[in-house]
């Protein structure tokens, strides 16, 4: 009997340790990938010093300003391949380059490798264009007509001609696009050759207008200076902001990563994602999962009702179970294909047959689009919200719907007022599952609706409001060309990594809003069955 009692006791202590470690590794795999996740994409925001590179190929000397990208991490007498981002003056961008590293001057001779590199000017300053592009050069002279001043008045310049645009745009966007509408409206209805002279004139002023700030903007210009002393100019109004990098000290370092994350949410993308922001991706996410949970939820706590409640207990009724339940695990492009060719081809194009026949054959809702990609999203994640509603359905007394019949409820009343509030906390679980896999998911929704760009927003100002015909933008393609370019290159994109910090912070601040409603709910009703 005592040789049983302590093998029960060894027993249970290896089934702790077994227990413990399995969750020690499930902690550590979760905690790695975050950091993982949230070092690489912060660092798309820090900035990196600029240093001052020099090669010596064949006794052809070449310097030139670079950041580093990544490095071999091993010593750098090893002649490993270091990856640095420097400016290309013929396209006026930045580009990447391979170069090996040696810390002494003369080791590596004229083998074309890195001889030093060890200096780090603070004249020299990161520029962002309006393009979308970036150099590094170091600031001369500001340019005004035919007037040279010094770099201190570089900022006072920059604002000048930052208010000249704004003003440019506004006269663009509102007196000439108004006049330009009314000179066409005259076209369509009765009018006086003097009312048409007169708004021409005003057209014409306002162009003149435009004209001048136009051309006020491009006397400004400003005069940079590459690593090999050549002097370059640029016009000032493509020049968007200036920073000396090497003169920033941890708190200017942190208002940069600070600004720069806020330009990488608010702004949209430039360069086919090559820089700019993924404000339309986020809009696209939060505007697909909430569509997506809209239609999935009722749809998915229906069918759990029925085969809960109402549908015998029967061989039918497990068969549908089970093939509910196997319908989680097919693949995600199978519902892709799925939604592609019946959403997509057969009802999409029945829509415009029926509604749509006067602009075809361009299509409106036979082609893919945010309203289909939802749909397509509720059929995949239907199944996580049908089992986790019956789990929440299953939770609730008998005793309780004994009494709802005893009060005289119906089975509809008893359901409505009796069930369907106690199995909340479940329903809640569901869509909380479902948002996860929803947000994350992307072959499907490259073949029903997201594009890697699109011109507009699938909701604005205009009726009515969502436009569920439009493609739209996902930060999942966006990680997913990140990673794909990644692959083309020989190294990651931290701008990958960026998007996926971002998607993982809307899916936990949609899931923490459903977790709370979830608490209120089981919170109300456990106290309420105790």
């Amino acid at each position: 009997m005592f040789k049983l009692t302590i093998n029960q006791r060894q027993s249970e202590s290896l089934s702790v340790m077994l227990y413990a470690s399995a969750m020690a590794l499930c902690v550590i795999a979760i905690v790695s990938v975050l950091t993982v996740i949230a070092i690489k994409g912060g660092r798309y925001f820090w900035p990196t010093d600029i240093q001052l590179l020099q090669t010596n190929h064949n006794g052809v000397v070449e310097r030139f300003y670079g950041q580093l990208i990544s490095s071999p991490g091993e010593n750098k007498n090893s002649g490993l391949q270091t990856h640095y981002s420097v400016t290309d003056w013929e396209r006026l961008d930045s580009t990447s380059r391979f170069i090996n590293v040696a810390k002494q001057v003369g080791d590596l001779g004229s083998s074309g490798e890195l001889e030093e590199h060890e200096s780090y000017p603070e004249d020299v300053a990161l520029m962002h264009l309006r393009s979308g592009s970036q150099i590094l050069a170091v600031p001369v002279s500001v340019r005004m007509g035919n007037e040279l001043q010094a770099i201190s008045s570089l900022p006072a310049a920059l604002r000048e001609v930052d208010i000249l645009r704004k003003k440019s745009d506004m006269l663009l966007n509102t007196r000439i696009a108004d006049l330009n509408g009314q000179l066409k409206s005259l076209d369509t209805r009765d009018n006086s050759d003097s009312e048409r002279r007169q708004l021409t004139e005003q057209y014409q002023q306002a162009r003149e207008l435009l004209g001048e700030m136009q051309t006020c903007m491009s006397s400004f210009g400003l005069d940079i200076k590459d690593a090999s002393g050549l002097v370059h100019g640029i016009p000032l109004m493509d020049v968007e902001s200036y920073h000396f990098i090497n003169q920033y000290g941890a708190w200017d370092k942190l208002r940069y990563f600070l600004s720069a994350a806020w330009d990488f949410i608010s702004e949209s993308p430039k360069q086919l994602y090559a820089s700019g922001g993924v404000f339309p991706a986020i809009v696209g996410t939060v505007v697909m999962v909430l569509l997506m949970t809209l239609f999935v939820t009722p749809l998915g706590v229906l069918v759990a009702i029925y085969l809960h409640e109402y549908a015998t207990q029967n061989r039918l009724t497990t068969l549908i179970r089970i093939s509910v339940n196997n319908l989680a695990g097919v693949p995600s492009i199978v519902y892709g294909v799925f939604g592609l060719s019946f959403f997509v081809y057969e009802l999409g194009a029945g829509i415009d047959n029926l509604f749509y026949s006067d602009v075809l054959p361009a299509p409106t809702f036979g082609a893919p689009g945010l309203f289909w990609a939802s749909l397509t999203m509720a059929m995949l994640t239907l199944p996580v919200v049908v089992v986790a509603t019956e789990e929440g359905l299953r939770r609730v007394p008998d005793s309780l719907r004994m009494g709802s019949y005893a009060l005289g409820a119906t089975q509809f009343e008893m359901i409505r007022k009796t069930v369907i509030p106690m199995a909340s906390p479940g329903i809640m679980t569901g869509i909380i599952l479902a948002i996860a896999r929803g947000a994350g998911e992307v072959a499907p929704l490259i073949l029903v609706g997201a594009v890697k760009f699109a011109p507009t927003l699938p909701i604005d100002a205009e009726y009515p409001f969502v436009h569920f015909e439009r493609q739209f933008m996902h930060l999942g393609v966006t990680i997913f060309d990140g990673a794909f370019q990644g692959q083309l290159t020989g190294s990651g994109s931290n701008a990958m990594f960026a998007a996926c910090l971002f998607l993982l912070l809307i899916v936990l601040i949609l899931n923490i809003f459903a977790i709370n409603i979830r608490h209120r709910l089981r919170r109300q009703y456990i106290t309420l069955e105790e």
